[in-house]
């Protein structure tokens, strides 16, 4: 009879739990206290062995009361690119399903850290959470990859194995909103602020912070996410070994709103416990208001001003510019030298056009082919610009034709600049897809006198000295004369 009336007390407890879950899954019901078990364990070669090891920490936690367990960055493997990929799955199998189980078991929450996540052609760095009933409720896959070299002292690149995931995560619990992070995530204030403008309270941080960045670093990032977002920061890493490949700095501890460290788990095997009362957040943030005094029109405004100038500029360059070649193209040209021309006439200050066209550049196309022509325009064109001064405008006017504006420079002032860019348009012969070409090419130069005044004529004049180049056998420089 006892037996019977347990089974319907039991029962009962049951629905009273099912109904509470229920209110406060819509939002009716919030529970401010959190223990949080911050499971900082040792990581072997052996994944059998490290998810056993899981199993029965979870279970300790919740023997002494906790309602969530978070587990180390790569609690399932050795944090080393040689064996990511031996050891990452796909979701459902062994890792998973072992935190699934156990946060089943258990009815509590687990931070399954994060453990190479096989998806496709592609591997990331994932953290997957259970709820109490070992339904996943989140994944985070790690967005900013631990690509670093400090000379001297540490050489690691993430991205050789994995894919950076691109999620801002937060999940919902009867306790409210959490956050979630993986390691070089917590260096990023973007993320964590998003996270806190969702409503996060508190941020999980598997991590694997090493013996070079972890002094310097671990506590000073989590203490300052903690004080910037006034919420909570959870930070766990795997136990100290000092026979492993990759050694962990370990002090897996949690912080208060203020930054005060309300437990630190050292650095061997150990699991710490830290108990929130996540009221903290909103009495923080109400002492000393950081969040509701965001000036986001002033942050954000001034950006888009400066992306909106920066896409301007792009965007004038796109349509000034030749896109074969990189030189200004001829409308571009047209309206400079226009303005230049009008205000040295003004002045009384000389002003040329040096003209340029490849010679046998239509007997390379058609032998060649067009790709080979086109090489061959951008590396004249590259050899044009070397020789000239800075700032210099120098346009392709159409087809293999090209035009320089002389500002300040007579007749025979043109005729050297000429002569000097044939030179270097001659200087050696290059090769283009395995074909060795010496290419050279024909000038006609015009200044401005008396009887041409604008830029029409001066460019006629041009092209008219540069016909007679050309007739003369080309590879030559001839000024423009009316003789």
């Amino acid at each position: 009879m006892k037996g019977v009336l347990l089974k319907i007390f039991d029962f009962r407890a049951f629905l009273q739990s099912g109904i509470v879950l229920y209110c406060m899954a819509k939002g009716m019901i919030t529970i401010h206290s959190m223990k949080t078990a911050i499971i900082q364990m040792n990581v072997d070669i052996d994944k059998t062995k490290n998810l056993e090891s899981m199993a029965r920490f979870v279970k300790n936690a919740k023997n002494s009361g906790a309602d969530i367990a978070v587990l180390p960055e790569m609690f399932n493997c050795p944090y080393s690119t040689m064996y990511f990929t031996a050891y990452a799955e796909e979701v459902g199998e062994k890792s998973y399903s072992a935190l699934s189980k156990a946060a089943c078991a258990n009815g509590i929450y687990v931070v399954g850290g994060s453990i190479p996540e096989r998806d496709g052609q592609f591997i990331y760095n994932t953290s997957f959470v259970f709820d109490r009933s070992g339904k996943e409720i989140a994944r985070h896959r790690k967005v900013h990859l631990f690509d670093v070299d400090i000379k001297g002292k540490q050489t690691f690149f993430e991205s050789d194995i994995f894919s950076p995931g691109d999620d801002v995560t937060v999940f919902e619990t009867e306790f409210g909103k959490m956050g979630l992070v993986i390691c070089f995530d917590i260096r990023f204030p973007e993320i964590c602020r998003l996270m806190a403008l969702k409503g996060a309270k508190a941020i999980f941080v598997p991590a694997v912070f090493n013996m070079t960045t972890g002094p310097m670093h671990w506590e000073l990032l989590l203490r300052t996410r903690a004080v910037d977002n006034q919420i909570f920061t959870v930070g766990v890493g795997p136990a100290r070994m000092y026979d492993s490949v990759y050694m962990s700095y370990a002090n897996s501890m949690a912080v208060d709103p203020w930054g005060k460290v309300l437990c630190n788990a050292g650095i061997y095997e150990n699991i710490g416990f830290a108990n929130f009362d996540l009221r903290e957040v909103e009495r923080v943030r109400k002492q000393l208001p950081l969040l509701s005094a965001l000036r986001d029109d002033v942050y954000y405004r001034n950006r888009l001003f400066e992306i909106a100038n920066e896409d301007n500029a792009r965007l004038q360059e796109l349509a000034n510019t030749d896109s074969l070649t990189g030189t200004y193209n001829r409308r571009h040209f047209t309206e400079v030298a226009e303005q230049e021309l009008l205000r040295c006439s003004l002045d009384s200050h000389d002003f040329s056009l040096i003209m340029i066209d490849i010679d046998y550049f239509k007997e390379v196309n058609d032998r060649y082919g067009h790709s080979v022509g086109d090489d061959v325009l951008r590396i004249i064109t590259a050899r044009i610009s070397h020789a000239l001064k800075r700032n210099t405008l120098f346009a392709r006017y159409g087809g293999d034709e090209f035009l320089i504006m002389l500002s300040d420079k007579n007749h025979e002032e043109a005729l050297s600049v000429a002569r000097r860019i044939n030179k270097a348009v001659n200087h050696t012969a290059f090769s283009v897809n395995g074909i060795e070409l010496n290419m050279s090419a024909s000038f006609g130069v015009s200044s401005m006198d008396s009887a041409q005044q604008t830029l029409a004529e001066l460019i006629d004049s041009a092209d008219s000295a540069l016909y007679k180049a050309k007739n003369m056998g080309k590879n030559t420089v001839v000024g423009f004369s009316r003789a």
